[in-house]
């Protein structure tokens, strides 16, 4: 069994789990985010890209910290970070979040180029009902110049957001 299907496995399930026990409004409350998309990596290669966050209510000044697991068949990706995010409408948000992480992949992956690696998104959200929240994400992975190669890698998902806790 590949790291993909673990992945998606664990994705189903915590998804599923949250969606039957998740009875609190969304708009204060810490919640699972499910992001699945297409990553392009470098020769314009395209990888399945899943990805599962936990974004905490709490605030460090106007930031959320946030922490993260995802990756494609052939690589994986943990890692933490910080957000903001703006209300634009009474149901519509647009988040910004950075962070830093471990990075594994193998060969014919996005072969990123070093295992230490920052994660910058941009998100635009609608909150659909108090336990549902869709949305898009763009994102974008380097290490900064830190190993011999750079490439980088861009994603684009659609992402689910419920709430969590109490």
């Amino acid at each position: 069994m590949n790291i993909f299907s673990k992945q998606i496995k664990i994705f189903i399930f915590l998804f599923l789990f949250s969606l039957f026990f998740s009875p609190f409004p969304s708009y204060a409350q810490d919640k699972l985010a499910f992001s699945s998309g297409i990553a392009y990596g470098r020769d314009a290669h395209k990888f399945p890209w899943l990805m599962l966050e936990y974004r905490s209510s709490k605030k460090l000044l106007w930031f959320s910290p946030w922490i993260g697991y995802g990756g494609t068949d052939q690589d994986v990706y943990g890692a933490f970070g910080l957000d903001l995010t703006f209300k634009i409408t009474s149901c519509s948000y647009f988040r910004i979040s950075s962070g830093a992480g471990a990075y594994h992949g193998e060969e014919g992956g996005l072969e990123l180029g070093f295992g230490l690696e920052f994660l910058s998104s941009a998100e635009f959200l609608y909150q659909i009902s108090n336990k549902f929240t869709l949305g898009i994400k763009l994102s974008h992975i380097s290490n900064a110049s830190l190993g011999d190669s750079n490439p980088g890698a861009q994603m684009i998902s659609t992402v689910i957001l419920v709430p969590i806790g109490n």
